[in-house]
């Protein structure tokens, strides 16, 4: 009906423009480096459990973040999700290797000193 095209005051609604095109369209994200690509996908193997890829993923994570120029904090986390999955597999030895690379990247990051716990033999069973 013709009153539904009027707003309050009797005007006529007007519609609205377009946006310019330059601004209409939104901006594609920067595409993920290999080393966040490779990270992101030793998260999801990890949680679909299959840890054997983990770790070979957080593996390509870490020689592509060598690359890439990632700082200490963002290596120590990936060692420390390696680790995560080296545990899961049994491999305990090299957990704590991984939890200790983490421990020496970012001594103040607690997880890390966490992993390294769980990755340490317990007393008398070394």
């Amino acid at each position: 009906p013709p009153s539904a095209m009027r707003r309050r005051g009797g005007k006529k609604a007007q519609p609205r423009p377009s946006p310019p095109a330059e601004t209409a369209a939104v901006p594609a994200a920067a595409p993920a480096s290999a080393a966040e690509r490779s990270k992101n996908e030793g998260n999801a193997a990890f949680q679909a459990g299959d840890f054997e890829l983990a770790v070979l993923r957080y593996t390509d994570a870490l020689e592509a973040a060598r690359g890439d120029g990632w700082d200490d904090a963002a290596l120590a986390r990936v060692h420390s999700n390696r680790s995560a999955a080296l545990l899961q597999r049994g491999d305990a030895a090299s957990a704590l290797e991984d939890a200790e690379a983490c421990v020496r990247l970012d001594a103040e990051w607690a997880k890390g000193h966490y992993r390294r716990g769980l990755g340490a033999p317990a007393p008398g069973r070394a």
